[in-house]
């Protein structure tokens, strides 16, 4: 089970859904999203999976965020901080592939993948209660930068 749980962990992480990870849609909120994991599933396993879901979500609204605001339309801060934040993701993702690579190779755990997120946990967060805060107040321009300032 421990095997397939990572699998489907180092897919969560990217926004992908798994045999035992699903994805639920937040009514009412774009881009929100929250992971639930098979109730089938071993407990440990189940209480070590919950604890990378958080990263999970942070990860999904970014991407999308950058995806909605990547427009010149959305004015040209909002262009350049999803510029930013692409470039915050792919270090992310580059750090999920050498997870993966771990993986296949036989040397990760759930503890490990665990231990190896936590880094990447408090920045995704941080950068996901400012986009929360972007999002739900609509801010381009002057507003965004003093959004940024305020963070």
């Amino acid at each position: 089970q421990e095997l397939l749980v990572i699998d489907d962990l180092l897919s969560a992480l990217v926004g992908i859904e798994g045999r035992y990870i699903s994805i639920k849609r937040v009514r009412g909120k774009e881009g929100y999203v929250v992971f639930q994991i098979d109730s089938s599933m071993d407990l440990a396993l189940q209480e070590l999976t919950r604890r990378i879901f958080p990263l999970c979500e942070d990860f999904v609204l970014a991407s999308q965020f950058v995806e909605s605001r990547s427009h010149f339309k959305t004015g040209l801060v909002n262009h350049a901080l999803a510029a930013a934040l692409r470039a915050f993701l792919l270090d992310y993702q580059a750090m999920v592939a050498q997870l993966e690579h771990q993986f296949r190779l036989g040397r990760l755990s759930v503890q490990g993948l665990w231990f190896f997120c936590q880094r990447m946990m408090s920045s995704l967060n941080a950068l996901a209660v400012l986009i929360e805060k972007a999002m739900s107040n609509n801010t381009s321009g002057s507003a965004t930068l003093n959004l940024l300032h305020s963070q």
